[in-house]
């Protein structure tokens, strides 16, 4: 299964917050809400979108990273990013001392 996008995740949150009506999410009165500059399915402002959500689920989770972590509401949109971290690039970067070690294990080329 494809997890969708961070921005689509938030579009499909507030589809949902909106009861399933698609013209109440335009008209939305909840200005507070981190997630009301994307209810519309675009980036209107700058900065992390992922960072967003993790905001917005450390609010749902009491403020605790322990609550987020064992979220009990895997059906929620916005659940794969709850952590502030993108499943879409799990397995990628790592830990720099391992790229280091592995650079210095590299050998060049030899010139001819």
């Amino acid at each position: 299964m494809k997890i969708p996008t961070p921005i689509k995740s938030i579009r499909a949150y507030c589809i949902w917050c909106c009861g399933e009506q698609l013209g109440e999410v335009k008209l939305c009165p909840a200005v507070d809400c981190l997630f009301y500059p994307f209810r519309m399915g675009k980036k209107t402002i700058k900065g992390s979108i992922i960072k967003i959500i993790k905001k917005k689920c450390l609010d749902c989770g009491e403020g605790t990273p322990q609550k987020v972590k064992s979220c009990e509401f895997p059906e929620c949109q916005v659940y794969p990013y709850r952590e502030g971290k993108s499943p879409n690039h799990k397995g990628r970067g790592g830990n720099i001392a391992n790229l280091v070690s592995f650079s210095k294990k590299a050998t060049p080329p030899s010139k001819k």
